[in-house]
């Protein structure tokens, strides 16, 4: 493996191979190869291994697999560490409680790096959740909530930085710790041209995710049953696409109602938002900056979100983008986007200009490269 010209390789570590990883845990990948770091994918049994040169999403400079049992998982740590002699040491942490368990075994000093602050996002789903409508749920969320703060507490005892995606997430990782820093998200779609077009008969509002990730779903329920309404009310032909999967039960459920079509998985997503003219990403629970906001903005699309999923963007891309404080506000900035032409193409403009000038991966790799504690 080739080092980095600062001291050795930095030695990266997942627990699943890369063909698994969903898109936040991609950050890191961007964040490590504009760092120019080796990278070592340690696969559990279950997991397909990986083979041969990955050339995508981005040119890896080199890569070992290594498919071990859970048990052993710290121990090939130790041994990989001690063979490379990194000068650093990355851990991606997922989003399970029983992951962080094989992180105790650790002996070596490492940096933790979180793509969610999962005692926040489980906070925000208890208060938003109905107390008396759907007790069990509520209650479960306020477990998880309190379990995730005990968990983050423990890693950030052992870890020499536990780095997040975002101000908020940094504030409340385990309910604020200085070993929490922020580094920010980017997309590899700044490289690629914009996908937007200006049509007429403009009528359809876009959303693309992970269907199954709950903060998704929580979202895109807001807009069905909330926003979607109102602005069917003034543009009967209105409707919301939603592209990703898996289809679950409560997108079934979601897909009954008027005006809301659930597109699946499709092979093109930049295909399928240049047919589509608003894009609509309320956060009803969840944290940082999302991936599929960023990748909105660097093809184009005016984009229409609320005060919780404008949270973690700079001030002046917050002052390009449609904020809505409520169902009615966000309805009434889809509206206004969607009845003139010109007022998508000025948004079209202005966000992709800033989302290609703030939020492409190397300025953030550098930062996340400067953010890390040595070996």
């Amino acid at each position: 493996m080739s080092g980095t010209g600062r001291g050795g390789p930095l030695l990266a570590l997942y627990k699943a191979p890369v063909n698994r990883l969903n898109g936040n845990d991609l950050r890191l990948w961007h964040l490590l190869d504009g760092g120019e770091a080796d990278v070592l994918c340690f696969a559990y049994p279950g997991s397909e291994p990986v083979r041969g040169e990955i050339t995508d999403p981005l040119p890896w400079r080199s890569m070992e697999i290594e498919v071990i049992a859970p048990d052993g998982w710290a121990a090939a740590v130790n041994r990989a560490v001690d063979r490379m002699r990194p000068s650093h040491l990355v851990v991606h942490v997922h989003s399970r409680l029983d992951h962080l368990a094989w992180l105790r075994g650790i002996v070596h000093p490492f940096n933790a790096h979180f793509p969610d602050c999962l005692s926040l996002m489980y906070r925000r789903r208890y208060a938003a959740m109905p107390k008396l409508r759907r007790p069990g749920a509520a209650l479960a969320a306020g477990i998880r909530h309190r379990q995730w703060l005990a968990a983050e507490a423990e890693v950030a005892g052992r870890a020499a930085r536990c780095i997040l995606t975002g101000a908020a997430d940094q504030d409340a990782f385990a309910g604020g710790v200085s070993a929490a820093v922020a580094v920010g998200n980017g997309t590899d779609w700044t490289l690629a041209p914009p996908v937007y077009q200006v049509r007429d008969n403009a009528r359809v509002i876009a959303f693309h995710g992970n269907i199954a990730w709950r903060p998704n779903i929580a979202g895109i329920e807001l807009v069905c049953r909330h926003v979607l309404p109102l602005v069917r009310e003034k543009m009967p032909g209105a409707e919301f696409h939603i592209a990703g999967g898996p289809l679950t039960p409560d997108a079934y459920r979601l897909a009954r109602l008027p005006g809301v079509v659930f597109r699946g998985y499709v092979e093109d997503l930049r295909g399928f938002l240049a047919g589509c003219d608003v894009y609509a990403a309320p956060m009803a629970e969840g944290s940082g900056v999302k991936n599929k906001l960023l990748e909105a903005m660097a093809a184009g699309m005016p984009v229409v979100i609320n005060q919780l999923g404008a949270e973690a963007l700079d001030a002046q891309c917050r002052s390009l983008i449609g904020i809505g404080d409520d169902a009615a506000s966000m309805a009434r900035l889809i509206l206004d986007l969607l009845a003139s032409p010109e007022r998508r193409t000025a948004a079209s403009a202005a966000v992709c200009s800033h989302a290609r000038a703030h939020y492409g991966w190397p300025a953030f790799a550098r930062q996340f490269r400067d953010t890390l504690a040595p070996i």
